[in-house]
Order: C-alpha cells, then structure tokens, then sequence
C-alpha cells in the first residue's frame, strides 16, 4: 500500500490558489499568506467580504488543540495591538477537532449576521483522499459525533455548544 502524505503548506498552497478559500469558504479572500507579524507568521490573513472582518486562518495538518489555540490567539493580539482599530476573528483549520475546544469554538458553518460580531473563534475540518483531493464539505466520524450529542440535548442550534452534559463527552478523543 502506498501512503500518501502532505504537509500544512499543501492546504496553504491549495486555499490560496485560484480562489479555492472562496470556493469553500463563502465571501473569505486571501489578504495575504506567510502574513509576518513581530516574530510570528500566520498561515493566511483573510478578509470576510459579506460581514467584513478580518480572519486569522491556522492551517494544522491534523489535529486542533489547545496549543492551536494558544498559538493563534497570540498572532490575535499582535495583531490587535499594532492595528488598534481592527477587529480579527479566527478560522482554525485542521483534520480533527480535540474534544478540549469544543467549548471554544463554533463550526464555521453556521457563521451568520447574528453570530459573526459575538464569536471570535471558528473552525472547520477537512478530508484528504487521494481520488479527491482536499475536501471541506464533509463531516468526519468526531464532529458527527458531537453533532449526534448535541441534537439529543438541545434545540436551539445557537446554545449547542456551551452546555454539553460531561457524560455525553466520554467516546471523544481527550488531550493526553
């Protein structure tokens, strides 16, 4: 069997040729990649056309954690502090999400007028197949999981994420 294996510039490479963030992220365009600031580097800096905020978008190859968080939540206050009078979201994405930032973080999918200005931290996962590339319309097994949790414990798709019964939590991967 033959591994195929690639790295986060890949992802890089593929969002921000031919307009592939706008195909799969609505209304986001590439501001600039490899965006230097102090002593960091943010993966891509994006611009939200429709509610018009600026994105920080943190490509991992697998899994977001907490150390993703920590790490893009500096670039953020960088950022913050040399443009005062900017406001940036973040956009993490990656293959799997670790069961610590589910409290953390809200699926870019259901990014909206009404949320956009309260939430600050997205996410999104993506599949690779070698027949079909990368792909950002999917769910995975884990984020159908919480899906499947959530839909058992609330109605209102809005509050999904904050108050999670610690028992449901036991079949998803913990930090180790």
């Amino acid at each position: 069997m033959i591994k195929i294996d690639f790295q986060e510039k890949d992802i890089e490479d593929y969002l921000c040729n031919k307009n592939n963030l706008t195909k799969w992220f609505e209304d986001l365009i590439v501001i600039k990649r490899q965006f230097k600031i102090f002593d960091f580097y943010i993966d891509i800096l994006a611009y939200h056309k429709l509610f018009k905020k600026f994105f920080i978008i943190e490509l991992k190859k697998d899994e977001l954690n907490s150390d993703t968080l920590a790490q893009v939540l500096r670039y953020k206050k960088c950022l913050e502090c040399k443009y005062l009078n900017k406001k940036f979201k973040i956009l993490l994405i990656g293959k799997n999400l670790n069961y610590n930032l589910l409290y953390l973080v809200r699926d870019f999918n259901s990014i909206n007028e009404s949320i956009i200005e309260d939430e600050d931290i997205f996410y999104q996962l993506y599949n690779y197949t070698f027949e079909h590339g990368i792909n950002f319309n999917w769910i995975c097994t884990q984020q159908q999981k919480i899906y499947e949790m959530l839909d058992d414990v609330f109605v209102e798709s809005d509050t999904k994420r904050f108050l999670i019964p610690f028992e449901k939590h036991n079949n998803l991967k913990k930090e180790g």
